[in-house]
Order: C-alpha cells, then structure tokens, then sequence
C-alpha cells in the first residue's frame, strides 16, 4: 500500500512534472471556480468594481478618483471590462487565472526544491485557500492581486538562480524584476518588502561569483515597468498627484488604521486590548457557520486563533534556525523572502481578514523546510513514511475543504443585490436583508447614472444600483476632513439619496468626527424613508436617507457639549445622586449621534446649562430601542418615559416641557426600531440662562449600569420655510 501511495505522490520530471503542475494549475482554477458565485464584497471588491468603472468611462486614476494603492488592479479590471462588459465575472475571471497560474507555480517550486511528494502538500495548501480562508482569495482585491504577482515574481527569481545558460537567466531574471515591480504597482508595501528581501536572497543564494548576473537582469524588469509607469503619468501631467496618493496618504493613515497584533500569551485568553474587537481576530468560518456575532468566544477558538497568527514568525524564525545549523534548499530562502514581504499584510492592521494573506504561506514555509538537505537522500522506509505523512496531509485538506465548500454553500442565500451582482451571500451581514432593501429602494428609484452619495465603505452599491459617484472618493478617507468636507458638502447638495451604514464604532472611526460638517449636512436635510423604518434590527445595519425638509441651523448641539454635561441618576428611594463619569460613547444610527446618560433603578438624566438664543427651537429624537457602545449594548427599558425639562435661573423647580412614553416590551421588540421626533419651542426662553434637563423615568426597576439616550439633542433655528 505505501508502494501505491510512494508511486502516486511521486515527483515526476520534465514533461511529466509540467503535466503535474498543469493539473495542480487546474484544481486551483476548479476550486476558485466553485467560490467565484458566492459573497459579494461592499468594500474590497466593490472598491474595484467601482474605481474600474469610472476609468472606462474616462475618468483618470488618482486625479479623478482617489486611491492609496497602486494603479494595476484597477486598470487591469477596466481593460477586462472594455473587452468583455462590465460584470462582475470579469473580475472573478481574472481571479480564477491568477489562481490556477499561482497553484502550478508553488507545486513546480517545492518539487524543484526537493519536497518530493512534499511538493503536492504545498500545491493542495494553496489550492484550497479560496475555501478555507473565505473570501479574500475568491476577491478580485489589491491585495489578492498583489499576491499572486508576489508569487510569480519569487518563482521566476527562484528559477533565475538555478538556470546555467545566460539566456535562461536573463528571461527568469526580467521576469522576476516586472513581476515585482507589477506586486509593487498593486499594494506599495508588500511589492517594496519583496523586492527588498528578493536582493537578499539573490545576493546570499547565487552561485558564487554570479551575483551580479542575477541582480542585473531583476534590476533590468523593475526598473523598466517602473520608468513605463512614471512616463505614462508624467505625460499626462500628473506625477505629483501619484506621489500624493501612493507615498504620502498611506503615510498618514498608518496610524489611523492600527491595530494590535494577538497576543500570543496567555493560551486561550484575549487581551485587553483585543477582547473589544476579538470577532476581527478568530477565523471567518467559525463566524459563518455559528453567526454568533455577540457570543462569548470559547478558550479552545481562542487558541487556535493564537496558533493561526503564530504561524508566520513562527515559520520565519524556524526558518533563521534551522539555516543556522543545516543547508537548505535555495527554494526555501527564496520562499522565505516571500512570506517576509507577505507578512506585511500584517502592519498596521493586525486582524483575521489581513492575516489569510499570509497563512498559506507560512505554511508552505514549514513545509520547506521538512525537505532533505541538498545532496541528501532519504532511506526507502524513509521515502514511504514522506509518501504515507503527505498522503494523509492530502486527504484532510481534502476532506477539510470539501466540507467546508459544503457548508458555505449551506449558509449561502441567493443574491438579492440585483442582476449586476448575482454572487451569494454568504455572511451574516451581507445575508441578512439589510444591503437587498436598499439595492431595491434604489432601483425603483433612480435613474441609470444618477449621482448618489454612499457615505461609508460599501461602493458596490455603485455598480450594484447603476448609479454614479458625485466625489473623487471611493469612501471616507480617514484623517483628510479639510479636504473632504468642502467636495463631499458639495455633492450633497446635488444628490437625492445617501446609502450610510452604521458600522460608526472605534475600529472604523467615528464619522462625525471625521467630517462633522457632513454630518451635520445630514441631519439637517436628510431623513430615513418609511421603506426603512421599524425593520428587524439585524436588518439595520445599512440603509437610504431621502432629502427631507430643512430642519434649520444648529445653534446648540449638545452631543458636541455632553463632556459640559451634568449627569445624575434616580436611586430606589427616588434621591437623585450626580455621577462624574461621562457615559460612554454610543454609535451613531438612522441619522442621529445618540447622547447617552446613566440611569439607576428609577432612572436618570443629564442637565445642559445654555443661554436660549432668539427664535430656538428644542429638536431630538427618543425611543430607538437598542444601541451599541465602545464595550456594551443597551436596550431602553420598557414601561418608563423620557421626558424634556427646563428650569429658569433661580428657580428650584423644572417644568416639564414634553414626554414620550417608551413602549412595552413586546411592541418594542417587534417595532421599536425607529426614532420618535421631539421638537419644542423655546421662543419665551430667549435669551435667559436656564438649565435644560433630558431625563427617563421609569415605573419598572432598572437594571444599574444601563443607559438612556436621545438622538442628536440640539438648539436650532426655526427653518424659514418647512
């Protein structure tokens, strides 16, 4: 039987390894094949959907359109749309291909490394990652892209090193340097890292007294496409706003976009500064297949995650040790310059979806370095028990991969996203009806190329809807509000309708703080149409705002002041007790930025001390039942009333001006997911100096710790006409 497998799992040559790795090429384009009709991406593939669309319709990259990344996958996806439409399929094709030519490459390197049947366990690692990693390798993406390209460039530098004839040195050796250069005109960071740790190893690993016949030709292919590209954009004038976009921009966002790398100790625990965000962090299946998006996460997933972000400096420090004691192949310091650059996927941004960039990797590293040293060969009993490990190897990714592709496709719902964007969606959000009610709203709306505005992260709404984008922006540009708000001001003020999606919580920023003037603009002249009002709040997370009638100019906005704020709480016995700490910060939802306040066991409130202006008006909202924070979720408690005071100076006493009753329970549950205007003239307050109180009384006992809230609280000046 170990025969049999020996013989199966051998490593064939010449015209049979080309047959082999062709076949290997072809599992990887079958398995891509079988992802290619599910999860469509809002941000990530929605992004190059987007971008490709506005250059085929003339628009030029970076001066037309904002990017930080390189110009390749964009203009590659609009050239595939000028020759075959487009579709997302085009997008998907070129993902297939990329795919397929990466799986062939990797089982040609460990064979050429001598992995033996090794060579198979690393083609089927990279075969299988369009599953086991979901979704990032079904996406046409920059960093999908630039992957592959990274691929193809340390194969083709790898093949440089072992060639004998001049002519087969220089062709590997070109191609390496353009594949680089093409990996760095994708994603500036890894296409640099590679080219960086690729000089290394040419410089460690060529034959001796041959490194500059290596080098040359590497440099040769870089800097040709290299002086192409800065050529092309010069002519068109337009150098300087390149460096803008692909040097400084990412520099100043490398801070805004941080976040920490898991920590590795102790097992089975999140730190501190993880556990806030640890659903980032553990792999995606486990959130496809339990959608328990706010369960607690168990100590056993907790170290497999560990394990997983283990794994690159792992393989990359066996790798430095193992070399420090053994030969290796030169395929395996090749491969390690490789997952060196990949790695960078890793910084600054540490989570789940960054790391699948570089797993597969890190794992072919390890199986490098299991290979015999060169000019070593293994005993027969040793060959059989290499065969009977990779055969084994084999048949759990295969087993793995097959049940997990079952299992998604279980999960998966057909698309309701319309005919431009038939993918199906398989994670709980997008599967949810959420991102369908708005594509729908949309297209019964609109019309084909109108300008519509959608303010956060999901530009496949673009190319899902037919409709334009009025900015030079794909989606908020952290830490850019002086140049931001001005365009963004102004296209609001040619659009009817803005898709927002709340994802407003500290890993994304706080878009009111990102361009409060925006925000601001919203409140004032937008509204949620009724097709959005009282839905599931699973369902809620994206939505349409409508221009809606002028509310009138903040005068006061007391969300801006809440740290002036004078928080109390209502005790058992009816005493109201101040409390110091400012409540945390509740993310933003349906238009309004919700102030909160504490409320014990009969409740709660917050006084604002203001001098009433001439003609203001009292504007809030009330009754949203749910609202999540840095670190909770509330719920408002039934059968309780919120209620708007004002006191005059020197008056002990507050007048109650207006109060809302909460609903009970079941109807809250079942249609509480809106907001309840409350507005109030203050025209015989102007001009006094009073204390205005915002409250919530309650019949039932509260739980302690919970919170209270009104939606975007604010002076305003009566608008002149409604």
């Amino acid at each position: 039987m170990s025969d049999l497998v020996g013989r199966a799992l051998a490593t064939p040559s010449g015209s049979g390894a080309k047959l082999a790795a062709f076949s290997w090429g072809l599992l990887g384009a079958a398995v891509a094949i079988l992802m290619a009709p599910l999860e469509p991406s809002f941000l990530e593939e929605g992004l190059m959907l987007h971008v490709a669309e506005r250059i085929v319709g003339g628009e030029h990259l970076y001066r037309d359109v904002l990017a930080v990344t390189g110009p390749v996958p964009y203009e590659m996806l609009a050239a595939g749309f000028r020759l075959f439409g487009s579709e997302i399929w085009v997008a998907r094709g070129f993902i297939v291909l990329l795919q397929a030519l990466s799986t062939g490459l990797i089982f040609d390197w460990v064979r050429r490394s001598g992995g033996g049947p090794l060579a198979h366990v690393a083609a089927g690692v990279f075969a299988a990652a369009p599953v086991l990693l979901f979704p990032l390798y079904t996406l046409f993406f920059y960093t999908t892209v630039a992957g592959h390209f990274c691929v193809m460039a340390a194969y083709a530098v790898l093949r440089s090193l072992e060639a004998v004839a001049e002519g087969s040195v220089w062709r590997w050796g070109v191609a390496g340097g353009v594949a680089v250069a093409l990996a760095a005109l994708s994603k500036q960071t890894v296409g640099l890292a590679l080219a960086i740790s690729l000089l290394v190893a040419v410089v460690a690993c060529a034959p001796a007294g041959r490194r500059g016949s290596r080098l040359v030709p590497f440099g040769v292919g870089g800097l040709a496409v290299t002086l192409v590209t800065l050529s092309l954009y010069a002519f068109r004038g337009e150098l300087a706003i390149v460096f803008d976009s692909l040097v400084l921009r990412p520099l100043s966002l490398g801070e805004t976009y941080q976040s920490p790398y898991m920590n590795l100790w102790p097992p089975g625990e999140f730190s501190d500064a993880l556990r806030s965000n640890r659903f980032f962090y553990i792999p995606q299946l486990y959130n496809l297949f339990t959608a328990s998006v706010f369960a607690k996460v168990k100590p056993w997933l907790v170290l497999v995650t560990q394990l997983c972000f283990a794994l690159p400096p792992l393989a990359i420090l066996a790798t430095a040790l193992l070399g420090a004691f053994r030969r290796l192949p030169t395929g395996a310091w090749v491969h390690a310059a490789l997952l060196l650059a990949l790695a960078t996927n890793l910084f600054p941004r540490s989570d789940w979806g960054h790391l699948v960039a570089v797993l597969p990797a890190s794992i072919i590293q390890l199986v490098l370095l299991a290979v015999p040293a060169p000019g070593r060969s293994l005993s027969r009993g040793a060959r059989r028990l290499v065969a009977a490990v990779a055969a084994l190897m084999l048949m759990g990714i295969g087993v793995g991969t097959g049940l997990s592709a079952d299992g998604i496709y279980r999960v998966s719902k057909p698309s309701g996203l319309g005919p431009r964007v038939p993918q199906r969606p398989v994670s709980t959000m997008v599967r949810n009806g959420g991102s369908p009610r708005v594509v729908d709203f949309l297209r019964e709306r609109v019309t084909p190329g109108e300008a519509i505005f959608v303010a956060r992260s999901e530009p496949l709404i673009y190319f899902a809807t037919g409709t334009t984008n009025p900015t030079r922006y794909g989606g908020i540009i952290t830490g850019h509000r002086e140049e931001q708000e001005p365009i963004l001001l102004e296209a609001l003020s040619r659009v009817r309708f803005v898709v927002m999606s709340d994802r407003d919580q500290a890993l994304y920023t706080w878009y009111s703080d990102e361009v409060p003037a925006v925000q601001a603009f919203l409140e004032r002249h937008f509204e949620v149409p009724p097709e959005f009002i009282g839905v599931d709040d699973r369902d809620s997370w994206i939505y349409a705002l409508q221009r809606g009638p002028d509310r009138g100019e903040t005068l006061v906005d007391f969300f801006d002041r809440r740290a002036e704020g004078q928080y109390w709480v209502r005790r058992r016995s009816g005493s109201v007790d101040p409390v110091s700490e400012v409540p945390p910060r509740l993310a933003a939802h349906y238009n309004r930025r919700p102030l909160g306040f504490p409320v014990d066991l009969r409740g709660g409130g917050v006084d604002f001390e203001v001098v009433v202006p001439e003609g203001a008006v009292f504007q809030g909202d009330v009754g949203l039942k749910g609202m999540i924070s840095e670190s909770d979720i509330f719920s408002l408690p039934p059968k309780s009333t919120i209620s708007v005071s004002i006191r005059r100076e020197g008056e002990a006493a507050f007048t109650k001006l207006h109060e809302e009753p909460i609903l009970q329970r079941d109807r809250l549950l079942r249609e509480g997911n809106f907001w309840t205007p409350v507005e109030i003239d203050l025209a015989k307050y102007a001009g006094e100096h009073v204390t205005l109180r915002l409250a919530l009384d309650s019949d039932l006992f509260i739980r302690p710790g919970s919170l209270a809230w009104f939606g975007s609280p604010r002076l305003a000046a009566k608008p002149v006409a409604r």
